[in-house]
């Protein structure tokens, strides 16, 4: 037998739809026990730095050291703030890029903040207006945080699957909606 194929849309039900985009989550360039164990804890200079090289998927350069910095300089008031003992309007402002910001609230507080990005922001445009947004703006996606994260916490309700395992699926399928083989399925697709 010879092993020929094609890409093949097809409809299904959402917990299916996660439990397969999840798994195809890249977790060998984003392992989740970095992100897991140092979320868990308070955060310390080695602990911050880790959890921004694994946001970031390889060690940080010029203007991402500086995101470390300054957080590592306010160090104690983001662990305050992670113990809730002090609101986010007691944070200073760390860096000015939207994900980023996003990404330091969500090692604070991961199951009130839901990761955002490029892909996972891509993937909510997709499934909730059907169409593809190739690189939302920061602007953008600051604006719609809000719809994004009650959309996020709706389907952690619908599915019974926690926010890692929802962002996992967004982010795949995400890429996937940026990949070449996207492009060349679509043409024969319905989404409608």
């Amino acid at each position: 037998m010879k092993n020929y194929f094609r890409l093949v849309f097809e409809a299904c039900e959402i917990c299916k739809f996660f439990e397969f985009w999840s798994s195809c989550y890249e977790e060998g360039k984003y392992p989740d026990d970095i992100y897991l164990k140092n979320i868990a804890v308070d955060l310390t200079p080695a602990s911050f730095k880790e959890l921004l090289e694994w946001k970031n998927g390889m060690p940080l350069s010029g203007k991402k050291s500086s995101i470390m910095d300054r957080g590592i300089a306010y160090l104690q008031l983001l662990n305050q703030f992670k113990r809730g003992e002090i609101g986010k309007d007691k944070l200073p402002k760390i860096t000015e890029g939207f994900v980023w910001q996003i990404f330091i609230l969500n090692i604070c507080k991961p199951e009130e903040y839901p990761l955002i990005d490029q892909h996972t922001f891509r993937a909510y445009v997709f499934i909730t207006q059907n169409k593809v947004v190739e690189k939302p703006t920061q602007n953008v996606m600051k604006q719609e945080y809000d719809n994004y994260k009650a959309y996020v916490f709706a389907l952690a309700h619908e599915t019974g699957f926690n926010l890692r395992k929802i962002d996992k699926g967004l982010m795949a399928f995400g890429q996937f909606l940026n990949s070449q083989f996207f492009k060349l399925g679509i043409a024969d697709a319905s989404f409608t």
